[in-house]
Protein backbone atom coordinates (compact mmCIF):
# COMPACT_ATOMS: atom_id res chain seq x y z
CA UNK A 1 0.00 0.00 0.00
CA UNK A 2 3.35 2.26 0.38
CA UNK A 3 4.47 1.60 -2.91
CA UNK A 4 1.51 1.99 -4.47
CA UNK A 5 0.65 5.61 -2.33
CA UNK A 6 4.16 6.36 -3.39
CA UNK A 7 3.53 6.01 -7.07
CA UNK A 8 0.74 8.34 -7.40
CA UNK A 9 2.89 11.13 -5.63
CA UNK A 10 6.71 10.42 -7.75
CA UNK A 11 4.71 9.26 -10.76
CA UNK A 12 2.33 10.40 -13.40
CA UNK A 13 0.85 7.53 -14.32
CA UNK A 14 3.38 5.81 -16.79
CA UNK A 15 5.67 3.17 -15.75
CA UNK A 16 8.06 0.99 -18.10
CA UNK A 17 7.61 -2.87 -18.94
CA UNK A 18 11.48 -3.85 -17.18
CA UNK A 19 9.69 -2.84 -13.57
CA UNK A 20 8.07 -5.25 -11.49
CA UNK A 21 5.63 -5.05 -8.81
CA UNK A 22 7.85 -6.84 -6.24
CA UNK A 23 10.70 -4.92 -6.95
CA UNK A 24 11.94 -3.03 -3.43
CA UNK A 25 12.36 0.23 -4.94
CA UNK A 26 10.45 2.14 -8.06
CA UNK A 27 12.97 4.55 -9.85
CA UNK A 28 11.65 8.18 -10.23
CA UNK A 29 14.22 8.17 -13.04
CA UNK A 30 12.77 5.33 -15.36
CA UNK A 31 8.89 6.61 -14.36
CA UNK A 32 10.16 9.85 -15.93
CA UNK A 33 11.94 8.60 -19.09
CA UNK A 34 8.65 6.80 -19.83
CA UNK A 35 6.34 9.92 -18.99
CA UNK A 36 9.06 11.36 -21.60
CA UNK A 37 8.85 9.15 -24.44
CA UNK A 38 5.19 8.97 -24.19
CA UNK A 39 5.06 12.80 -24.70
CA UNK A 40 7.82 12.80 -27.69
CA UNK A 41 5.26 9.86 -29.22
CA UNK A 42 2.62 12.90 -28.73
CA UNK A 43 4.41 15.37 -30.06
CA UNK A 44 4.82 13.50 -33.14
CA UNK A 45 1.08 12.86 -33.55
CA UNK A 46 2.02 8.97 -32.78
CA UNK A 47 0.04 8.57 -29.66
CA UNK A 48 -3.00 10.25 -28.18
CA UNK A 49 -4.18 8.14 -25.73
CA UNK A 50 -3.49 9.64 -21.99
CA UNK A 51 -5.07 10.06 -18.57
CA UNK A 52 -6.90 12.78 -16.33
CA UNK A 53 -4.89 14.29 -13.67
CA UNK A 54 -7.34 15.14 -10.67
CA UNK A 55 -5.89 18.69 -10.04
CA UNK A 56 -5.51 19.96 -5.79
CA UNK A 57 -8.72 22.23 -7.15
CA UNK A 58 -11.28 19.10 -7.65
CA UNK A 59 -9.90 17.04 -4.30
CA UNK A 60 -13.71 17.76 -3.48
CA UNK A 61 -14.53 15.98 -6.29
CA UNK A 62 -12.30 13.33 -6.62
CA UNK A 63 -12.96 12.57 -3.69
CA UNK A 64 -16.76 12.01 -4.39
CA UNK A 65 -15.46 9.94 -7.77
CA UNK A 66 -13.57 7.35 -5.35
CA UNK A 67 -16.38 6.87 -3.30
CA UNK A 68 -18.73 6.37 -6.05
CA UNK A 69 -16.67 3.80 -7.54
CA UNK A 70 -16.09 2.05 -4.83
CA UNK A 71 -19.51 1.73 -4.12
CA UNK A 72 -20.34 0.18 -7.91
CA UNK A 73 -17.72 -2.24 -7.56
CA UNK A 74 -18.94 -3.52 -4.22
CA UNK A 75 -22.72 -3.55 -5.74
CA UNK A 76 -21.13 -5.81 -8.85
CA UNK A 77 -19.47 -7.89 -6.23
CA UNK A 78 -22.35 -8.66 -4.05
CA UNK A 79 -25.67 -8.52 -7.13
CA UNK A 80 -23.76 -8.91 -10.35
CA UNK A 81 -20.75 -11.11 -10.53
CA UNK A 82 -23.08 -13.93 -12.50
CA UNK A 83 -20.82 -16.70 -13.80
CA UNK A 84 -21.04 -17.85 -17.57
CA UNK A 85 -18.89 -20.24 -19.69
CA UNK A 86 -16.30 -18.57 -21.92
CA UNK A 87 -14.51 -19.83 -25.00
CA UNK A 88 -12.40 -17.33 -26.18
CA UNK A 89 -12.12 -17.41 -29.81
CA UNK A 90 -10.97 -21.73 -30.50
CA UNK A 91 -10.56 -22.66 -26.64
CA UNK A 92 -12.28 -24.77 -24.54
CA UNK A 93 -15.22 -23.55 -22.64
CA UNK A 94 -15.04 -23.21 -19.12
CA UNK A 95 -16.21 -21.31 -15.74
CA UNK A 96 -15.39 -17.42 -16.61
CA UNK A 97 -14.65 -16.87 -13.53
CA UNK A 98 -11.80 -19.57 -13.51
CA UNK A 99 -10.63 -19.26 -17.07
CA UNK A 100 -7.15 -17.19 -17.84
CA UNK A 101 -9.10 -14.63 -19.70
CA UNK A 102 -10.70 -11.63 -17.90
CA UNK A 103 -13.71 -11.68 -16.61
CA UNK A 104 -16.68 -9.54 -18.50
CA UNK A 105 -19.47 -8.00 -17.58
CA UNK A 106 -21.84 -5.63 -18.96
CA UNK A 107 -24.43 -2.47 -18.07
CA UNK A 108 -26.96 -0.62 -20.53
CA UNK A 109 -29.56 1.61 -20.39
CA UNK A 110 -33.35 0.54 -21.85
CA UNK A 111 -34.52 1.91 -24.65
CA UNK A 112 -37.67 0.34 -24.65
CA UNK A 113 -39.84 -2.31 -22.64
CA UNK A 114 -43.19 -4.04 -22.99
CA UNK A 115 -44.56 -7.26 -21.14
CA UNK A 116 -42.29 -9.99 -22.45
CA UNK A 117 -38.84 -8.11 -23.19
CA UNK A 118 -36.24 -4.95 -22.64
CA UNK A 119 -34.05 -3.50 -25.61
CA UNK A 120 -30.67 -2.40 -23.91
CA UNK A 121 -27.58 -1.36 -25.06
CA UNK A 122 -24.90 -3.73 -25.71
CA UNK A 123 -21.40 -4.24 -26.15
CA UNK A 124 -19.48 -7.01 -27.42
CA UNK A 125 -22.92 -8.55 -29.18
CA UNK A 126 -21.48 -7.88 -32.63
CA UNK A 127 -17.69 -9.35 -34.01
CA UNK A 128 -16.71 -9.44 -30.05
CA UNK A 129 -19.34 -12.61 -30.04
CA UNK A 130 -16.60 -15.04 -30.79
CA UNK A 131 -13.22 -13.17 -29.46
CA UNK A 132 -14.71 -12.60 -25.86
CA UNK A 133 -16.49 -16.28 -26.37
CA UNK A 134 -19.26 -16.28 -23.73
CA UNK A 135 -22.19 -18.67 -23.66
CA UNK A 136 -25.41 -16.77 -25.06
CA UNK A 137 -27.61 -19.06 -22.97
CA UNK A 138 -26.00 -17.51 -20.01
CA UNK A 139 -24.82 -14.21 -21.20
CA UNK A 140 -26.24 -10.86 -19.28
CA UNK A 141 -26.73 -7.43 -19.55
CA UNK A 142 -27.56 -5.60 -16.75
CA UNK A 143 -29.66 -2.55 -16.47
CA UNK A 144 -27.16 0.75 -15.26
CA UNK A 145 -27.66 1.11 -11.69
CA UNK A 146 -28.45 4.40 -10.10
CA UNK A 147 -24.85 4.85 -8.81
CA UNK A 148 -23.07 3.68 -11.77
CA UNK A 149 -25.38 6.05 -13.53
CA UNK A 150 -24.12 9.35 -11.38
CA UNK A 151 -20.25 7.70 -11.83
CA UNK A 152 -21.07 7.56 -15.86
CA UNK A 153 -21.99 11.71 -15.42
CA UNK A 154 -18.81 12.33 -13.75
CA UNK A 155 -16.90 10.57 -16.39
CA UNK A 156 -18.70 12.41 -19.01
CA UNK A 157 -17.40 16.07 -17.68
CA UNK A 158 -14.28 14.94 -16.90
CA UNK A 159 -13.99 13.45 -20.70
CA UNK A 160 -15.17 17.09 -21.71
CA UNK A 161 -12.85 18.61 -19.72
CA UNK A 162 -9.78 16.39 -20.98
CA UNK A 163 -10.09 17.22 -24.60
CA UNK A 164 -11.50 21.22 -23.93
CA UNK A 165 -7.66 21.64 -21.91
CA UNK A 166 -5.67 19.94 -25.21
CA UNK A 167 -7.56 23.13 -26.89
CA UNK A 168 -9.79 19.82 -29.07
CA UNK A 169 -12.97 21.25 -26.99
CA UNK A 170 -15.74 18.81 -29.26
CA UNK A 171 -14.07 17.04 -30.72
CA UNK A 172 -14.93 13.47 -28.98
CA UNK A 173 -18.07 14.19 -27.16
CA UNK A 174 -19.19 10.90 -25.79
CA UNK A 175 -23.13 10.31 -24.94
CA UNK A 176 -21.47 7.25 -22.90
CA UNK A 177 -24.77 4.27 -23.31
CA UNK A 178 -22.71 1.13 -21.97
CA UNK A 179 -20.58 0.43 -19.35
CA UNK A 180 -18.66 -2.40 -19.81
CA UNK A 181 -16.47 -4.46 -17.36
CA UNK A 182 -13.31 -6.71 -16.64
CA UNK A 183 -12.62 -8.67 -13.48
CA UNK A 184 -8.44 -9.61 -12.89
CA UNK A 185 -7.76 -12.54 -10.23
CA UNK A 186 -5.92 -15.43 -10.53
CA UNK A 187 -3.40 -14.14 -13.23
CA UNK A 188 -6.24 -13.07 -15.72
CA UNK A 189 -5.22 -10.81 -17.87
CA UNK A 190 -6.51 -9.28 -21.67
CA UNK A 191 -4.17 -9.61 -24.67
CA UNK A 192 -3.40 -7.41 -27.12
CA UNK A 193 -6.55 -6.02 -29.01
CA UNK A 194 -7.94 -3.02 -30.37
CA UNK A 195 -11.91 -2.03 -29.71
CA UNK A 196 -13.17 -1.63 -32.99
CA UNK A 197 -11.87 -4.72 -35.34
CA UNK A 198 -10.40 -4.28 -38.75
CA UNK A 199 -10.96 -5.60 -42.24
CA UNK A 200 -7.45 -6.35 -44.43
CA UNK A 201 -7.25 -2.97 -45.48
CA UNK A 202 -7.80 -1.27 -41.92
CA UNK A 203 -11.48 -0.26 -42.38
CA UNK A 204 -13.59 -0.64 -39.89
CA UNK A 205 -16.24 -3.61 -40.25
CA UNK A 206 -20.06 -3.37 -40.52
CA UNK A 207 -20.88 -5.16 -37.30
CA UNK A 208 -18.68 -3.78 -34.18
CA UNK A 209 -20.18 -3.22 -31.49
CA UNK A 210 -18.89 0.43 -30.30
CA UNK A 211 -19.47 3.33 -32.17
CA UNK A 212 -16.69 4.82 -34.46
CA UNK A 213 -14.36 7.73 -33.75
CA UNK A 214 -15.57 7.44 -29.76
CA UNK A 215 -13.28 7.80 -26.76
CA UNK A 216 -13.29 4.80 -24.25
CA UNK A 217 -12.75 6.31 -20.62
CA UNK A 218 -11.39 3.26 -18.04
CA UNK A 219 -11.73 3.61 -14.08
CA UNK A 220 -10.16 0.99 -11.91
CA UNK A 221 -10.43 0.09 -8.22
CA UNK A 222 -8.44 -2.59 -7.15
CA UNK A 223 -4.62 -3.55 -7.15
CA UNK A 224 -2.42 -2.29 -9.94
CA UNK A 225 -2.96 -3.17 -12.75
CA UNK A 226 -0.34 -2.24 -16.06
CA UNK A 227 -2.22 -0.60 -18.99
CA UNK A 228 0.33 -1.46 -22.06
CA UNK A 229 0.02 -0.18 -25.69
CA UNK A 230 2.36 -1.87 -28.82
CA UNK A 231 2.16 -0.50 -32.09
CA UNK A 232 1.82 -2.26 -35.06
CA UNK A 233 1.64 -1.41 -39.00
CA UNK A 234 0.72 -3.24 -42.17
CA UNK A 235 -3.26 -4.77 -43.29
CA UNK A 236 -4.90 -7.15 -41.34
CA UNK A 237 -3.32 -7.95 -37.38
CA UNK A 238 -0.29 -5.99 -38.50
CA UNK A 239 2.91 -6.53 -37.66
CA UNK A 240 4.85 -5.23 -34.38
CA UNK A 241 6.63 -2.25 -34.90
CA UNK A 242 10.26 -3.10 -33.44
CA UNK A 243 11.81 0.51 -33.55
CA UNK A 244 9.20 1.98 -31.14
CA UNK A 245 8.82 0.62 -27.56
CA UNK A 246 5.64 -0.18 -25.73
CA UNK A 247 3.81 2.57 -23.82
CA UNK A 248 2.76 1.45 -20.47
CA UNK A 249 0.21 3.09 -17.95
CA UNK A 250 -0.34 2.58 -14.24
CA UNK A 251 -3.73 1.67 -13.17
CA UNK A 252 -4.72 2.87 -10.20
CA UNK A 253 -7.96 3.31 -8.04
CA UNK A 254 -9.93 5.87 -9.38
CA UNK A 255 -7.11 6.95 -12.17
CA UNK A 256 -9.46 7.36 -15.83
CA UNK A 257 -7.47 6.35 -18.24
CA UNK A 258 -8.90 7.73 -21.78
CA UNK A 259 -8.14 5.56 -24.78
CA UNK A 260 -8.63 7.76 -27.95
CA UNK A 261 -9.77 6.44 -31.18
CA UNK A 262 -7.12 8.22 -32.95
CA UNK A 263 -5.01 5.51 -31.92
CA UNK A 264 -6.11 2.07 -33.79
CA UNK A 265 -6.43 3.91 -36.62
CA UNK A 266 -4.11 4.29 -39.71
CA UNK A 267 -1.88 6.91 -39.11
CA UNK A 268 0.60 8.21 -42.14
CA UNK A 269 2.93 4.99 -42.09
CA UNK A 270 0.11 2.76 -41.89
CA UNK A 271 0.56 2.07 -38.12
CA UNK A 272 -1.38 1.66 -35.67
CA UNK A 273 -1.99 0.88 -31.59
CA UNK A 274 -3.22 -2.53 -29.62
CA UNK A 275 -3.51 -2.40 -26.21
CA UNK A 276 -3.80 -4.96 -23.18
CA UNK A 277 -4.16 -5.20 -19.40
CA UNK A 278 -2.06 -6.94 -16.46
CA UNK A 279 -1.77 -7.23 -13.05
CA UNK A 280 1.46 -6.36 -11.16
CA UNK A 281 0.69 -8.81 -8.72
CA UNK A 282 -0.61 -11.94 -11.22
CA UNK A 283 -1.17 -14.12 -8.00
CA UNK A 284 -2.40 -12.24 -5.50
CA UNK A 285 -3.91 -9.35 -6.85
CA UNK A 286 -7.36 -8.70 -7.61
CA UNK A 287 -8.58 -5.00 -9.60
CA UNK A 288 -11.66 -4.71 -11.09
CA UNK A 289 -11.66 -1.81 -14.15
CA UNK A 290 -14.80 -0.03 -15.78
CA UNK A 291 -15.14 0.84 -19.32
CA UNK A 292 -17.28 3.64 -20.24
CA UNK A 293 -18.32 3.43 -24.36
CA UNK A 294 -20.31 4.97 -26.85
CA UNK A 295 -22.43 1.83 -28.49
CA UNK A 296 -24.95 1.33 -31.72
CA UNK A 297 -25.84 -2.43 -30.53
CA UNK A 298 -28.74 -3.01 -28.97
CA UNK A 299 -30.00 -6.81 -27.08
CA UNK A 300 -33.18 -8.15 -25.45
CA UNK A 301 -33.18 -9.46 -22.38
CA UNK A 302 -35.69 -10.88 -20.15
CA UNK A 303 -36.77 -8.24 -17.55
CA UNK A 304 -36.46 -10.49 -14.46
CA UNK A 305 -32.67 -11.70 -15.34
CA UNK A 306 -31.54 -9.76 -17.59
CA UNK A 307 -30.49 -12.71 -19.87
CA UNK A 308 -30.28 -12.22 -23.28
CA UNK A 309 -33.85 -12.84 -24.99
CA UNK A 310 -32.66 -15.14 -28.11
CA UNK A 311 -29.64 -17.15 -28.88
CA UNK A 312 -26.64 -14.51 -30.88
CA UNK A 313 -25.45 -16.50 -33.72
CA UNK A 314 -22.14 -18.37 -33.81
CA UNK A 315 -20.03 -20.43 -35.88
CA UNK A 316 -21.26 -23.87 -35.43
CA UNK A 317 -18.62 -25.44 -34.14
CA UNK A 318 -18.31 -23.06 -31.17
CA UNK A 319 -22.20 -24.02 -30.29
CA UNK A 320 -21.25 -27.86 -29.77
CA UNK A 321 -18.52 -27.11 -27.61
CA UNK A 322 -20.97 -25.22 -25.28
CA UNK A 323 -23.79 -27.65 -25.67
CA UNK A 324 -21.71 -30.50 -24.72
CA UNK A 325 -20.62 -28.76 -21.24
CA UNK A 326 -23.56 -26.53 -20.49
CA UNK A 327 -25.48 -29.41 -18.90
CA UNK A 328 -22.34 -30.05 -16.25
CA UNK A 329 -21.97 -26.36 -15.84
CA UNK A 330 -25.65 -25.98 -14.90
CA UNK A 331 -26.22 -28.77 -12.85
CA UNK A 332 -22.35 -28.92 -11.44
CA UNK A 333 -21.17 -32.55 -12.43
CA UNK A 334 -18.07 -33.49 -14.16
CA UNK A 335 -15.63 -30.93 -14.35
CA UNK A 336 -18.24 -28.90 -12.08
CA UNK A 337 -18.18 -30.90 -8.90
CA UNK A 338 -15.92 -28.60 -6.84
CA UNK A 339 -17.97 -25.45 -8.22
CA UNK A 340 -19.58 -24.25 -5.26
CA UNK A 341 -16.59 -24.94 -2.94
CA UNK A 342 -13.90 -23.22 -5.92
CA UNK A 343 -16.24 -20.23 -6.00
CA UNK A 344 -16.71 -19.89 -2.48
CA UNK A 345 -12.89 -19.59 -1.65
CA UNK A 346 -12.16 -17.17 -4.71
CA UNK A 347 -15.15 -14.70 -3.92
CA UNK A 348 -13.34 -14.49 -0.02
CA UNK A 349 -10.20 -13.50 -1.96
CA UNK A 350 -11.65 -10.78 -3.82
CA UNK A 351 -14.15 -9.37 -0.80
CA UNK A 352 -10.49 -9.23 1.09
CA UNK A 353 -8.42 -7.69 -1.59
CA UNK A 354 -11.14 -5.14 -2.09
CA UNK A 355 -11.42 -4.30 1.30
CA UNK A 356 -8.04 -2.95 1.59
CA UNK A 357 -8.32 -0.88 -0.82
CA UNK A 358 -11.55 -0.05 0.62
CA UNK A 359 -10.05 1.37 3.91
CA UNK A 360 -7.18 3.48 2.38
CA UNK A 361 -10.04 5.24 0.80
CA UNK A 362 -12.08 6.51 3.87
Amino acid sequence: MILSMSLRFLNEGVIPHTVRWNKPVWMHQLLKKQSQQIQWAKERLQFYSGFYSWGNECRDERRKFAKLLQTCVWTIVDKHLIDNLKAPLWNKPRSALFVPASFDFYFGDNISQDSTNVKRTAYAQGLGVRTIGLDPKHAVVHQVFPELSELRDMVKLVLKRHYAEKGEDGLFDCQINHVSGKGYWNKKQTNLHTDIEFDKHHNPKDDNSQKLNKSVAIVCFGDPKVLSFVQFDGVGKGKRVAEMQPLHFLQTCCKIIILDPRDEQWDQKLRFWKHRSDLCNKDEGVSFSLMFRVVVKEALVRPLDARLDGVVIMDEEKQKKFDAIRRDFENQTGDFENYEADVAALFRKIRGRLMVHTKANI
